[in-house]
């Protein structure tokens, strides 16, 4: 569900998000859920200020109860920026703290009324900072990976990561139950609605390469010209591991060659991805 559009940037709120808003308003927490309202868009702020800051461009910001969803165009090129525009958030929620507890510290007398305000802050900054995609420890954790594999086994391996991670947390409920006797929904939501996100980015890896094939054929249509660039392999290497070496704006071929270096069979970009990630067709 759309809920504006800012500078161009679609704001946007998943069910569970409206359901928890919902629930926490019948239950007279509302409160609670202005508190957590507030944060989280400082939150979703300080990401969008950092990656104008570093000259990316924010496509929307999809709110969830855990937190946000930043979604940036063509982030394979920028994988090193956008893990510092995932740093901006839980930094904005630590720097928040921080200052909520020097004003306690200088205001003995308001410690009890920022208690909420603090923990607040703490919750959403260590939740987020899991190495679980799509939360920011995810995007810091692709980044990471990105140095050893290519965007597609990166993001799989981080969203693999955000189901384990939604599934705990989702499972956590049930301790929580056992200890409180009471039903902890915040929980269980956050918990679940990870795991979904994650399980969407998991299956996305083929739609990613047809988007960008997509723009290859947009471009080609238009009469602009698009780059092409060769790959010489030995035979024997595997399709994944040629994965890594397509980078975004470009177009690949593949040329494969026996120990005497003598070219053997040529392969296409999108016959590569479509061994992988199953038929997406060719620009």
């Amino acid at each position: 569900m759309t809920l504006c559009v800012i500078g161009g940037v679609r704001i946007r709120a998943r069910p569970p998000v409206l359901l928890l808003a919902g629930l926490c308003a019948l239950f007279g927490q509302a409160e609670g859920l202005l508190l957590a309202a507030c944060l989280l868009c400082a939150h979703e702020a300080a990401h969008a200020l950092a990656a104008r800051a570093l000259g990316l461009r924010l496509l929307e910001i999809e709110l969830a109860p855990f937190g946000g969803v930043a979604q940036i165009e063509d982030v394979e090129r920028a994988p090193a920026r956008e893990a510092l525009v995932a740093a901006a958030g839980p930094l904005c929620n630590l720097g928040l703290a921080a200052l909520g507890g020097l004003f306690a510290y200088c205001a003995p007398q308001s410690a009890p009324h920022l208690a909420g305000f603090i923990a607040a802050n703490l919750v959403l900054c260590f939740f987020n900072l899991l190495p679980a995609y799509p939360l920011d420890g995810g995007r810091l954790l692709r980044a990471l990976l990105l140095a050893f594999c290519e965007f597609r086994t990166a993001s799989r391996a981080a969203a693999g990561l955000g189901l384990l991670c939604g599934f705990g947390v989702t499972a956590l409920a049930v301790p929580v139950y056992l200890a409180t006797g009471k039903w902890n929904l915040s929980l269980a939501l956050c918990g679940l609605t990870l795991f979904l996100a994650a399980l969407r980015e998991m299956r996305s890896a083929r739609l990613d390469a047809a988007r960008r094939l997509l723009k290859m054929r947009i471009r080609l249509e238009q009469g602009r010209p698009v780059p092409l660039r060769t790959l010489v392999v030995p035979e024997g290497t595997r399709p994944e591991a040629l994965l890594r070496h397509f980078k975004p704006g470009a177009i690949y071929r593949v040329q494969i060659v026996d120990e005497r270096l003598r070219a053997g069979r040529e392969l296409w970009q999108w016959e590569i991805e479509e061994e992988v990630f199953g038929r997406i067709g060719a620009p």
